[in-house]
C-alpha cells in the first residue's frame, strides 16, 4: 500500500512522498501533532516538490502554505 501510494503521488507531479506513523510525531508541540485534528490519525502522508533555490533568498514571512489549481 505505501509503494502505491508513493508511486501516484510520483506520477501525479510530487518530486517526493513519505508515509510516517503516528509514533514519529510523539514529541510534537500541542498544537502540531497530527491527531490534534483527527484524534484516529495513525499515518502520516508528505508530499513535496522541488522550489526554485532564488526562494531561499526571499524574506517570506509565510510559514504555512497551501496552493489549489481552479
Amino acid at each position: 500500500m505505501n509503494n502505491m501510494i508513493k508511486n501516484i503521488a510520483l506520477k501525479n507531479g510530487a518530486d517526493i512522498c513519505g508515509i510516517a506513523g503516528i509514533e514519529r510525531f510523539a514529541d510534537a508541540r500541542n498544537g502540531f501533532s497530527p491527531t490534534d485534528v483527527w484524534s484516529e490519525c495513525r499515518s502520516v502522508i508528505v508530499v513535496g516538490i522541488a522550489l526554485p533555490k532564488g526562494l531561499s533568498l526571499v524574506n517570506s514571512r509565510l510559514i504555512y502554505g497551501r496552493s489549489e489549481e481552479h
